[in-house]
């Protein structure tokens, strides 16, 4: 026998010897079910002093403000107008004749959805609703399987491109 087996073996039978000692001689009250008792009379203890701070502090009226606003659905897309600053131009500008309407050539040709995520390929780039397409002054505002909205930052105007597959 090797001296690796040895250890191994006196290892074994010292658990053994320990297992048998700890179920048969070491009595109930000296075991793991009296430190329980102990243990969930200390939390309860804790759980009753922890219950009671959180009852004596009072919610601050900035607290309460935001609770009761959280839900209320909100007027104005506040991302959007940061979206308007992006592209340059003031939103009190007025609109010039060459300032119309000029829309790029888009193609829809891809729909992906993983999960929640949802990404439209347009003019062969993958973008998520949201992102802003490569001309500046639009962005994805919706994705479906059968179409696509764009829609440009500066007046909200909305293009629907259908799904064009590159198949003829």
């Amino acid at each position: 026998m090797t001296t690796r087996e040895k250890t191994i073996l006196s290892l074994a039978c010292l658990a053994l010897v320990f297992g048998v000692y700890e179920l048969f001689l070491a009595g109930p009250g000296n075991g793991p079910a009296a430190s329980k008792s102990e243990t969930s009379a200390e939390l309860a203890q804790f759980i009753q002093q922890v219950s009671g701070q959180i009852k004596q502090t009072a919610l601050s009226a900035t607290e309460k403000y935001v609770i009761a606003h959280s839900r209320l659905p909100w007027k104005n897309n506040p991302f959007m107008t940061s979206l308007s600053a992006l592209s340059g131009k003031g939103a009190k500008q007025a609109e010039t004749p060459q300032d119309q309407w000029r829309q790029p050539q888009w193609r829809y040709s891809g729909y992906v959805s993983l999960g929640e995520k949802k990404l439209a390929i347009i003019n062969g780039v993958e973008y998520e609703a949201g992102e802003m397409l490569l001309e500046k002054e639009y962005y994805l505002r919706r994705i479906e399987p059968d179409h696509i909205e764009i829609a440009r930052i500066k007046d909200g105007k909305v293009v629907i491109l259908p799904f064009k597959d590159n198949q003829p």
